[in-house]
């Protein structure tokens, strides 16, 4: 089979927050850049689920105003019997969807809603809401 074959089918996804960190930070300084980061990590796999931890950080160069931390966990639930079908075992899917784990998280709308969480938090008591674009680039 062709490696642009493989399919991983996938029948639901559940997503919650694991850790929510917001620290306010004293400074005169005024921010001249906002500096974010996002990171994606696979850490559950088996035959029928596998689990990816996102990681986003929020912070202004130089130090000022807040930090935030949030991380959240997505189970995507594996329609075993369609997969199969595109693989040799079980450690060929594993590989497939950690090298793939940033078109998984780009195709379900998990990355809007913590976008909107951080506008949400980082505009409270009138400050202006940090808009950030849901999806991860290749680059993060």
């Amino acid at each position: 089979m062709h490696e642009n074959q493989h399919n991983v089918f996938i029948n639901g996804v559940e997503a919650r927050i694991d850790t929510i960190e917001y620290k306010s930070i004293e400074g005169n300084d005024e921010p001249k850049e906002i500096k974010d980061s996002q990171n994606l990590e696979l850490i559950e796999f088996n035959n029928e689920t596998f689990i990816l931890k996102v990681h986003r950080t929020v912070n202004f160069i130089p130090s000022s105003m807040f930090q935030l931390d949030i991380k959240i966990l997505i189970r995507f639930t594996i329609d075993e019997e369609k997969t199969m079908k595109n693989f040799k075992n079980y450690e060929e899917v594993k590989e497939y969807v950690d090298n793939k784990k940033i078109d998984f998280f780009n195709n379900v709308p998990i990355g809007s809603s913590l976008s909107l969480l951080i506008a949400q938090i980082s505009s409270t008591f009138g400050s202006q809401p940090i808009i950030l674009p849901p999806n991860i680039d290749g680059d993060r």
